[in-house]
């Protein structure tokens, strides 16, 4: 008898077992713990990505109000 592959989270790599094992969104196995992280750290970035875009545009439009006063 061969032992049973217990496959790896490809999130940290280390193995999952059976009991504990999760899949994505796209089949691959995970920890449930570094899929919430995940999807809590691509969150995150993305509420970091679209707060830098307003400031962005403030800082812009600010820079262009001073230019127009000269």
């Amino acid at each position: 008898m061969t032992g049973l592959h217990m496959p790896n989270c490809w999130i940290c790599d280390r193995s999952v077992s059976v009991r504990e094992s999760k899949t994505d969104g796209n089949g691959f196995s995970v920890h449930k713990p570094c899929y919430v992280a995940k999807l809590a750290l691509e969150k995150g970035q993305s509420q970091i990505n679209a707060l830098a875009k307003v400031l962005q545009e403030l800082i812009i439009r600010h820079f262009r109000t001073m230019w127009e006063a000269l």
